[in-house]
């Protein structure tokens, strides 16, 4: 015969407490004459010690029942109830420990902000050296689920040899997500400000026939910069180069006339203020330059 004997169907008289599993709970089948669920009355009994010295003793007693959570297989938290929810209350071979579980599952017109928390142990039993050790935080692929706090959030580990340990956060108070590993690579996207920050240890690849930059300013700082394009078209109403030396290995045709600040003084609308070498041929429309050309101190 089964040590499981059922103890009826509760009523949780108040609020599960934060990371709690032991719950208040009235059980239906005692009847409640004033209606009330969690009464409590108390009682004060005089006695003698027989050596003339009284001593007052107090009694409590309530129509509710304290019964610890039975658990749920990969279940770290129990089930944030409030008050009003039902549970299935349980005891073995007759105990005086009662235990709750779930009996009508999520009642949505009752539950409300609650935790929830799902682990799954990375412990490797077959190791000798694990025997005995308890499954936490650290040791088990972590899932956890809070709308108290606004929060849900990932972990993993590497205790088995796993190439890399993730953990994901998503902070909904703040308006954060953030993907980071234990490679120094990590996504994080600020949704207040607007601001999105990727930073990878080796590489970022973006492979598309079509990608799109629409900013207001563009930032680029790097070590070298190799652009490789079959057609290059720069648009603008201003050009600035403040490279102090320039190398061009190809042709090089300017559509309109040029001013050489330094060198040569073209009459035209383009201007390079520094020295300028051309080591080769110098040729125009129609001639040697299409536009008169000007010699000012220059030096070749």
């Amino acid at each position: 015969m089964s040590a499981l004997e059922y103890a009826g169907t509760g009523v949780a008289i108040e609020d599960i407490k934060p990371d709690a599993k032991i719950l208040k709970i009235y059980l239906l089948d005692v009847l409640d004459t004033e209606g009330v669920l969690g009464n409590e009355t108390s009682a004060s009994i005089v006695v003698s010690d027989g050596q003339s010295k009284k001593k007052v003793l107090v009694s409590k007693e309530v129509d509710y029942i304290e019964a610890l959570w039975e658990g749920a297989d990969n279940t770290i938290t129990a089930p944030t109830i409030h008050k009003g929810e039902q549970v299935e209350v349980i005891r073995y071979a007759n105990q005086d420990q009662f235990f709750w579980r779930k009996s009508r599952g999520f009642e949505s017109d009752i539950r409300g902000r609650e935790v929830k928390v799902f682990g799954v142990s990375t412990v490797d039993r077959s190791n000798p050296a694990n025997l005995g050790k308890s499954a936490t935080k650290e040791n088990m692929y972590y899932i956890r689920m809070d709308s108290i706090n606004g929060i849900i959030e990932l972990i993993t580990n590497d205790d088995n040899g796993e190439a890399a340990t993730y953990h994901l956060k998503i902070d909904l108070m703040k308006g954060e997500f953030s993907l980071v590993d234990n490679k120094e690579n990590s996504i994080v996207l600020k949704s207040v400000e607007g601001d999105i920050q990727v930073n990878a240890k080796s590489r970022i690849g973006l492979k598309a026939p079509t990608i799109e930059v629409d900013c207001d300013d563009l930032n680029i700082k790097a070590k070298k910069t190799d652009f490789q394009s079959k057609k290059t078209v720069f648009t603008g109403d201003t050009f600035e180069n403040k490279v102090p030396v320039n190398k061009i290995t190809g042709a090089l045709t300017v559509t309109k006339g040029v001013d050489f600040k330094a060198t040569l003084d073209v009459m035209s609308a383009c201007t390079i203020n520094g020295p300028t070498t051309l080591n080769g041929p110098i040729s125009g429309l129609g001639g040697v330059f299409k536009l008169p050309v000007k010699f000012v101190t220059a030096t070749w």
